[in-house]
């Protein structure tokens, strides 16, 4: 299995996940996020 990276953050912090996706994060959509949080990014570290 590859090894990943995941972080969690909100749809209104565009400029951050705008930085995220430049640095190789890609959007999870098939997980339930919770807390403060609704959306969740994956990076593969391979």
């Amino acid at each position: 299995m590859p090894a990943t990276g995941n972080l969690k953050t909100a749809s209104v912090l565009r400029e951050a996940i705008s930085l995220y996706e430049r640095a190789g994060f890609r959007p999870v959509l098939d997980r339930k996020i919770g807390d403060n949080c609704d959306r969740m990014m994956r990076m593969s570290l391979d």
